[in-house]
């Protein structure tokens, strides 16, 4: 398989943070969550609705990446590997809260509130969508991958990606023209 250029950057760039948390945690985990917390937690919501839940996988992931920091293994696709390694820490969280309901009857700063009311306001306008439309729109709009790398965490192609992000787009505008 040849990777481009790129990829090629991408992947160093990722070797270079991994090394970074691996000698200077704090710094290291810092950048990694400036990096990625939208992508995180984007996808921790396709999940869970609760903010309270998708930081809760947000720090799930960040811990797995610090302990996989230690001994990185070979990842040509980064981002494809947080991609799962997200996913599956959202899906081990729901087994885990099936029978103990969340309460989140908890005091919140203004500034949580406001980011709540506008990551849920989101998230309304993407419920009518299929997982894999709000997949796509939430990388797209929250992570703002591009289509070809989203294609690539996906492993489906790039044109079905931005067909169905510009289908997705018709749905919202439509629900939206719908329910003013």
């Amino acid at each position: 398989m040849k990777i481009s250029k790129n990829k090629t950057k991408e992947i160093e760039d990722f070797y270079k943070l991994m090394k970074k948390i691996h000698n200077n945690p704090e710094a290291g985990l810092r950048d990694f969550y400036e990096e990625y917390s939208k992508f995180l937690y984007g996808l921790a919501k396709l999940f869970h609705k609760s903010s309270l839940t998708s930081d809760e996988i947000v720090q799930e992931v960040v811990i797995k990446i610090w302990k996989a920091a230690d001994n990185p293994k070979l990842i040509e696709n980064p981002k494809g590997w947080i991609y799962t390694i997200t996913v599956n820490s959202a899906k081990s969280m729901l087994r885990r809260r099936y029978d103990k309901p969340l309460d989140e009857s908890m005091v919140a700063q203004k500034d949580e509130i406001e980011d709540f009311i506008e990551t849920d306001a989101f998230h309304s306008m993407i419920r009518n969508l299929s997982l894999k439309e709000q997949e796509i729109i939430t990388q797209k709009i929250l992570a703002c991958a591009t289509f070809e790398e989203i294609a690539e965490v996906m492993s489906i192609p790039s044109a079905s990606v931005a067909s169905t992000y510009y289908r997705s787009l018709e749905k919202i505008k439509k629900d939206l023209e719908k329910n003013p």
